[in-house]
């Protein structure tokens, strides 16, 4: 793959080639799935559109190579956490199953398993999307932002 940038499938663990088409746009090889590199003020690269809408935000480089699937206290997210988006509020919830954080969306109850990547950093492994929890002042996990736009608030039982 000398010449050509890859990524990951972090689902798969597959190695995908992409083909330059002019700046920061390519195409994923053989799927017509259009790329572009999203820069911040400091023009360096902070995240990825896919099919020019679903930014992805990027994680520091260090953080992916911890290989660990779990928080020292996955406690200390569980629970349902919300968002009202179009008039409708939809939930989320955070269970642990088999020693592992899965997010259900309780509006279908589709669910996926979360791969710690670092600190309060996971990857929603059923979508490769990232999800991040947030801290108040007191180190308590008060809401969780998922794909680095949508923030759902934790529910208070």
């Amino acid at each position: 793959m000398e010449g050509h940038l890859a990524g990951k499938n972090l689902t798969s663990g597959e190695l995908k080639t992409l083909d330059h088409v002019n700046g920061d746009d390519f195409i994923l090889s053989n799927e017509k799935l259009t790329i572009k590199f999203i820069r911040g003020k400091d023009n360096k690269v902070s995240g990825i559109a896919i099919m020019g809408n679903a930014v992805w935000t990027k994680f520091n480089d260090e953080s992916t190579s911890t290989g660990s699937k779990m928080p020292v206290d996955p406690k200390e997210y569980l629970g349902k956490y919300q968002i009202t988006a179009n008039g409708q509020t939809l939930a989320i919830e955070i269970s642990l199953k088999n020693s592992q954080l899965v997010a259900t969306q309780l509006w279908d109850g589709a669910n996926s398993t979360l791969d710690f990547v670092s600190c309060d950093n996971f990857i929603v492994n059923a979508l490769s999307m990232p999800l991040k929890f947030v801290r108040d002042d007191n180190k308590i996990v008060v809401q969780l932002i998922l794909n680095g736009a949508d923030k759902f608030t934790k529910v208070k039982n």
